[in-house]
């Protein structure tokens, strides 16, 4: 099934989905939207389930704080 649906977005965060889209070779920014809403499923899932969000780069890691989506925070 699929739906439309109509939002106002601000100029900034337009361009950010522009850019994204560019990066990742999407063939829209409604892809770009789509992917984004799949990683914040994943990443809110992996939280519920007490994990931690790491990025590793450069020989270190880190904890990635994401706000709405780290308990506590």
């Amino acid at each position: 099934m699929s739906g439309t649906l109509n939002i106002r977005i601000k100029d900034e965060t337009l361009a950010q989905t522009d850019k994204l889209q560019k990066k990742l070779g999407a063939p829209s920014r409604s892809d770009v939207i789509r992917r984004a809403i799949g990683l914040s499923d994943a990443l809110t899932d992996a939280v519920g389930r007490g994990d931690k969000i790491i990025i590793e780069g450069h020989g270190q890691r880190r904890e990635i704080i994401i706000p709405g989506l780290t308990h506590g925070k």
